[in-house]
Parts: structure tokens; sequence; C-alpha cells
């Protein structure tokens, strides 16, 4: 009897664990946008925090730190400053939008790839200490700093327009774009590549610097004092100021016809404006016009870096945007004519976080009568409340509000901090209402405050107050107690007289 019981109880055990798991399989959570826009140091002192989502931060002089991020994190301060992440971990990647000279320090940190969008003003990214992100893509100035030789990108990807100054080891540097400047001022690049069709490039090597293999695809003009070990020359238009220890090649890529290629080479590419970054509310659309030079006969495309936040489309000579959620996204403009070469231009489309209307009290907080209830609204319809009255945050997990149930100021006072949640918007802020309770009517018969010692009341004598009685004259007897009685014989038992 006693095994089937111990065999019941174990296969209810075992069934409990599986519904258990169960729940917790099918409980996902949903993503969050957090958005840093106050300077400060943001994440725990000790442990790592989780995030499920995007971060941007919109503020300089701003530290993460011990932070995973399950999404992006996009570094967009509108103010000059600093930017510090020491031992972040982001799953997606690291986009900086830099509209000021800005700097950000890397301590610690893992990304599959950090992109450098439309900086007008130099960043400088300086590594250190375990940091490794594999790709760094540059538009715009920036300045690559590598302090250690375990920390830094290990392939970097320049665009049209970069102009970057390089200190490090990288395994290959590629320039994709046109007008790109590479200052390679120490280190080692072991294989730096110039793409085909590039018009302009310019690259110097500094007397610290060094580059294995130089594999030129299109003009360029290297210069400077360091070392190139091996040029590998597919054009023959290149100047090299700064002799290689070995050429090879000078082969072009591809048969082409030089009529064609020198008409190639002579198209102008198309003007295209730069456009101002956008902010949407989740749900809302827009239309961003574009402007270049040529206008007629152009040709628009724009592509979202995530659709997710942000959907952008081509409708008649403008780009349609349309929010989908809380975030930052990049847009992509690129304009094509058929007498010019094709241009780009970038911008950022920023939905903030929409969240629930806090909470607000009846009667206001401040002195009321004990045992007064307390009633709660929020002006989001639908939207639940949440509260606690130990000190502690609310969350879902606290005590639901209701009209039937309502908190209660107790005797000597209470602290209540409530949320509103609403499924289609973000929680609340936390807010705090106090209350304090007025003190207890004093009834005569109890002590006065503060210890004090009560009056000290006289009693009144028993006896009688007499008059004083003189004193004999000196060597009289005193007269006689007229109620004394006479001395009684022992004899005769009689009076004496």
């Amino acid at each position: 009897m006693k095994k089937i019981l111990l065999a019941v109880l174990g296969a209810a055990l075992l069934c409990a664990i599986f519904v258990l798991g169960q729940g917790l399989f099918q409980a996902e959570a949903e993503p969050s946008f957090v958005v840093f826009s106050q300077p400060g140091t943001h994440g725990p002192q000790q442990g790592v925090a989780e995030y499920l989502g995007d971060i941007t931060v919109s503020s300089a002089q701003t530290h993460l730190q011990n932070l995973k991020i399950e999404g992006n994190l996009y570094l967009a301060p509108e103010d000059e400053g600093t930017i510090r992440l020491t031992n972040v971990d982001v799953e997606g990647a690291i986009v900086m939008l830099a509209a000021e000279e800005t700097s950000i320090y890397l301590q610690d940190v893992a990304a599959p790839e950090l992109t450098i969008s439309q900086a007008e003003s130099p960043v400088t990214i300086t590594t250190q200490g375990s940091t490794r992100i594999p790709l760094l893509q540059t538009r715009g100035q920036a300045i690559v700093q590598e302090e250690e030789a375990a920390s830094g990108f290990s392939e970097l990807y320049l665009n049209g327009g970069s102009a970057v100054e390089f200190t490090g080891a990288a395994v290959t540097l590629t320039i994709a774009g046109d007008d790109a400047e590479l200052l390679l001022s120490s280190g080692e690049i072991a294989e730096l590549i110039v793409q085909e069709g590039l018009l302009r490039t310019r690259i110097e090597i500094g007397a610290a610097g060094l580059v294995k293999l130089l594999d030129l695809a299109a003009a360029a003009k290297v210069t400077g004092e360091g070392t190139i070990e091996e040029a590998n020359l597919h054009v023959s238009n290149v100047e090299l100021e700064l002799e290689p220890l070995k050429v090879t090649g000078l082969q072009p890529l591809t048969p082409a016809n030089t009529e064609e290629d020198e008409t190639e080479e002579e198209k102008a590419p198309i003007i295209i404006y730069r456009i101002n970054n956008v902010t949407l509310k989740p749900g809302k659309a827009a239309l961003v016009s574009v402007e270049t030079t040529p206008s007629e006969q152009r040709k628009l495309t724009a592509t979202s870096s995530s659709s997710k936040i942000v959907t952008a489309a081509v409708y008649q000579d403008a780009i349609q945007l349309r929010a989908v959620a809380a975030g930052t996204a990049r847009i992509t403009v690129t304009a094509s004519h058929p007498d010019c070469s094709d241009a780009s231009v970038t911008f950022t489309v920023t939905v903030p976080i929409v969240q629930a209307a806090s909470p607000t009290v009846s009667p206001g907080s401040g002195e009321v009568a004990a045992g007064t209830p307390l009633t709660l609204a929020t002006a989001t319809p639908g939207a639940a409340i949440y509260y606690t009255t130990d000190g502690s945050q609310p969350s879902t997990n606290s005590m639901r509000y209701s009209a039937s149930s309502k908190p209660v100021v107790s005797e000597g006072g209470l602290t209540l901090k409530a949320i509103a949640v609403s499924q289609s918007l973000a929680a609340s802020q936390a807010v705090t209402f106090r209350f304090t309770t007025p003190p207890p009517v004093q009834l005569p018969d109890e002590e006065p405050p503060g210890g004090e010692e009560p009056p000290t009341v006289e009693e009144p004598s028993d006896e009688e107050d007499l008059p004083p009685v003189d004193d004999p004259p000196e060597g009289e007897e005193p007269p006689p107690d007229e109620l004394e009685e006479p001395p009684v014989s022992e004899e005769t038992g009689q009076a004496e007289t």
C-alpha cells in the first residue's frame, strides 16, 4: 500500500512539473523599447540586467554598464559629449547617429556590428579591454583607436564620403564608396581593398603603419611613409607615391570597352540634399520630400533598417514613412539618373514610447482621517492600475485596484505607489502619494504631553487654627488644665483633694 501511495505522489509531481514547464515556455516576454534621455549611469553595479528589445541613448555624458540587450543599441546623442559602454552585450547592431562631436568608449563590449551613420562631426571610437566587434561600417568622419591588441574590430567597411583615421589591427579594410579617405596612423591591416568602379579614393599610411596586401580595383592615390608589403593592381591609373615592396597584377578586372569605361567615369553623381531626422508616434504616417539636382527623370528607392519599427516606400516624388512600433530606424534614400551616377543619403526616424497616463488619486496627498478609502483613476481607457503600500515599486504582480476593494489610509498614514498598464501602450511612470493622519484628541484625564509633572496641590490640615498661647512668667508654674482630673488614692480609691 505504501509503495502504491508513493507511486501516485511521484506521478502527480511529474505532471505538475510538466504543466509548469509548459506554462513557462508558452509565456513569451514582450519586447521593450527603452530610451535613455538623461545623462548619468544606467545599469546595475553588480550582475547583469537584460533588455528584450531596442535601447536608444539620446543624451551624451551617458554610461551604460552591465547590460545584455537582445535588440539594437542606438547611440543618437543630441548634444556634444562622451558615451561609455562597460560590460555590454548587444545581440543586434550598435548604430551611431551623431549630430555633434562625440566620443565613444567601449570597455568589454560584444556586438556583431557597429555602424556609424550620418556623422556630421568627427566621432571618436576607442576600444578597451576584451571588446570584440567583428564589423565596423562608417559613413562620415570617424577616428578609430584600438588601445589594446586583444580589443577592436576584425573588418572595417568605409562607405562613400567616409573620412577615417585608424589606429590598430584589422584583418580586412574595404573602401566601398567614392570620396573616401583613410589615414592609417599606426598599426597593421592584413588586406586593404579598394572596390571596383570608384573614382576618388585617398589613402595615407603613417610611418608606423603597415599594409600587408593592397588590392586596388579602382583608381586611388596612395601616400605616406609607412610600408606596403605587396600591391595587387587591377587598373593602371593608380598614383603610388608610397612604393610597395612588391607589385603584381596591372590587369583590368574585366576586358571592358575602353570608350564605355571613359564615358562611365565622366558621369557626375546626382546631388541629393540632406533629409532631416523625423519623429513619429506609433501608427502615424508622414511624407518626406526629397530634393535632388537634377530633379527631372530621377528615380528614388527607399529602404528601412528595421521594418518592424518604421516602413519606408516611394510615393510619387516623396518617401512615405509609417511608424509601426517604438524604436529608431535608419532610412536610406537612393537617387539615380540616366545621365548621373547614383547617390544616397541616410536619415533616422524615431518612434517614441507611448505610455499609459499615470494614475491619479482622490482625495489628494496630504492629511486625511484614518480609515479614508482612496479612489485611483487613469485617463487611459481600459488601463489597469496596480499599487503597493509597503514602499516598493509596483508591477503587474502587485495588488490590482478595483472600486470594490480600495486602499484605506490607516492610523499613522500611508505611502501609496501606483502604475497604469495598458495592452497597447507601455506602462506609465510610477507615481507616489503620501498621506498622513491628524494626531489623536487628548482627553482631560490623560497625562499632559511631554512627560511634565502635574502641578502640586496642598492638602488641607485636620487641626483647627488655634490662637497662640503666651508662656508663663519665669519662676511660676503654669496654671493647671481645667479639664485635668485629680489624682486617685491607692488606699481608698477616692480622689484626693
